[in-house]
């Protein structure tokens, strides 16, 4: 209840106050768009985005549209998106360079095979190798890799590897819960483990799990 509330007061324009300059309406945008992002609401995250007339002000709004794109499946818009920001917007989070390098390969990968899906995984295959990124040794270590390493870990299949319970998925933060069910999990104990505690949270509907 209290999340769909939230969700409410965040994507309705009449519960804000509008400001008074720019300036203002961008750190409120950030905002907006941080705590859906925060709350695994990757759909409403990506529809605010949309809304946005003009590239993102902030960094913090720029951020939180990069992991909307990449939350919606959204990989090479994400990567045609963040060349595009100014080196100013991309200045303080190590997530551009980590972006950037996974974009780079990506990009050569789906030119060569065409394929969406399989372009994926041999881009995080290339990234896991070139950058060695390993799998936590702990499920809730996972709610500390940048969402780029989600990606990778997810599409190179390196988290199929892990014993899946309703218990460790609940370690887990929703946004990464979110994350992890948007690169559409193989592996059945993993799906149906993120899925159960999405349920809880609020993020999927109960007939998910049918």
């Amino acid at each position: 209840v209290q999340r769909d509330l939230t969700l409410r007061f965040l994507l309705t324009k009449a519960a804000i106050e509008k400001p008074s300059n720019e300036e203002d309406a961008a750190d409120i945008f950030a905002a907006r768009m941080s705590k859906l992002i925060e709350l695994g609401a990757l759909k409403e995250a990506m529809a605010l985005n949309e809304k946005l007339d003009s590239p993102a002000a902030t960094e913090e709004a720029a951020l939180a549209g990069m992991q909307a794109f990449i939350g919606n499946g959204q990989i090479a818009i994400a990567c045609l998106e963040q060349k595009a920001l100014g080196k100013e917007i991309k200045k303080e989070d190590p997530f551009w360079a980590h972006l950037d390098k996974f974009c780079q390969t990506y990009i050569k990968t789906e030119g060569e095979s065409g394929d969406v899906s399989q372009s994926l995984m041999h881009a995080a295959l290339a990234y896991s190798q070139s950058e060695k990124v390993l799998a936590p040794a702990k499920f809730e270590d996972l709610n500390t890799v940048s969402l780029v390493e989600l990606l990778v870990l997810a599409k190179s299949g390196s988290l199929d590897r892990g014993k899946w319970t309703v218990a460790t998925a609940r370690t887990i933060d929703p946004q990464v819960i979110a994350f992890l069910l948007a690169m559409e999990p193989s592996q059945s104990s993993q799906k149906l483990s993120l899925l159960t505690v999405a349920v809880a949270h609020g993020l999927r509907s109960p007939d998910d799990l049918e």
